[in-house]
């Protein structure tokens, strides 16, 4: 189940990318709401909340065209999707599709 704070951070950034206007206020707020999670899982980020966390903090860099700082918030989050979903799931189908879109 998703957090109502994703929920809302999500919906915050996909209004933001279709006005063109993807700020890093909003990469900001990704990044609390990751490290929050992180240190409230004692330093280990093992849920796929946390997962859509790095995934959406990566598309804002993604965005921005900084892909050097994209390609290891989608890293991380592939790794946690393949650990607790396996490599047959569809999120871990849409994190490599955001690793490949890095990489082209």
């Amino acid at each position: 189940m998703v957090s109502i704070t994703t929920r809302i951070y999500w919906r915050i950034f996909l209004l933001l990318t279709i006005l063109g206007k993807a700020i890093f206020s909003v990469g900001l707020a990704h990044t609390d709401n990751v490290q929050i999670e992180k240190e409230s899982l004692g330093g280990e980020q093992t849920n796929t909340d946390a997962a859509t966390s790095l995934k959406n903090l990566g598309l804002v860099y993604f965005n921005q065209e900084e892909y050097d700082k994209a390609l290891p918030l989608f890293e991380k989050a592939l790794q946690i999707r393949q650990k607790l979903l396996g490599d047959e799931h569809p999120e871990v189908a849409t994190s490599l599709n955001n690793l490949a879109n890095v990489y082209y």
